[in-house]
């Protein structure tokens, strides 16, 4: 089964910072993908302005409990605005069968 990893982070520097976003299950190592993320350091009092959406696709041989990881190698800082794990034929962010049951509804 595929799944979507989402994650929407800022950095607290404007400069390369190295993220990870993991799926793992007992110690395990189910997926994983690096990504390099540079924001600008704008910040308008305690608002962060500046954000990225990293995300990647990946294979489940079946559903399973599982912890989902948003790493940062080195010293770096950063702030995470929203974490998702959805199904990859997710639509807008909503399940597929969700979706079919709000037509059956006529919404």
């Amino acid at each position: 089964m595929v799944h979507t990893f989402l994650a929407v982070v800022s950095t607290l520097h404007a400069e390369d910072t190295p993220i990870v976003l993991r799926v793992s299950s007992g110690g395990r190592v189910l997926a994983e993908r690096a990504f390099t993320v540079r924001t600008k350091d704008i910040r308008d009092g305690n608002r962060i302005r500046d954000w990225k959406r990293i995300a990647f696709d990946f294979t489940l041989e079946r559903d399973t409990m599982a912890d989902v990881s948003v790493l940062v190698k080195g010293k770096r800082y950063i702030v995470v605005g929203a974490v998702s794990v959805m199904p990859g034929d997710n639509f807008r962010g909503m399940r597929a069968d969700v979706v079919e049951h709000l037509r059956e509804i006529g919404t």
